[in-house]
């Protein structure tokens, strides 16, 4: 099954480039884009297999990106899932909350589609399959 990329950014451009960056890359790849963050936390709690990785913007009209990290986390299958939160805000306290509410990394905007490539890289080559860490499947397996 293709890893999936989660991708969400109130502006359709940000979100254009983002996909355009992942298609770039040795993978094939299944991407799930969201200009609203309430749709993407929806999509989240009722999909039955989570995303491989969420790219996300922090300024949102509606829930920003801090709120979208927090609430995510409380789902069980996005424990291990790594957040990257996208911002064009350099504020180290901006990043620092960011980083405790469970965010895996934050870029800057503009961001270096070459670096990003790595960096989208090594995410997929280490990602473990989402289906696997809901915890009811762990227990069939006997890993939990």
């Amino acid at each position: 099954m293709k890893p999936t990329i989660l991708l969400l950014d109130d502006e359709r451009d940000n979100l254009t480039i983002l996909e355009n960056l992942i298609k770039g890359l040795e993978y094939a790849v299944d991407t799930v884009s969201f200009t609203s963050s309430r749709a993407a936390l929806a999509w989240c709690w009722c999909c039955r297999r989570g995303p491989d990785l969420c790219l996300i913007d922090y300024m949102m009209p509606e829930l920003d990106g801090l709120n979208f990290i927090a609430a995510a986390r409380k789902f069980s299958g996005f424990r291990e899932i790594p957040i990257v939160m996208i911002t064009g805000i350099s504020d180290r306290a901006l990043r620092d909350d960011a980083l405790a509410l469970g965010a895996t990394e934050f870029w800057t905007k503009p961001i270096n589609p070459a670096e990003v490539r790595i960096k989208l890289s090594e995410f997929l080559d280490s990602a473990v399959p989402t289906d696997l860490l809901q915890d009811d499947k762990l227990l069939n397996l006997g890993l939990s």
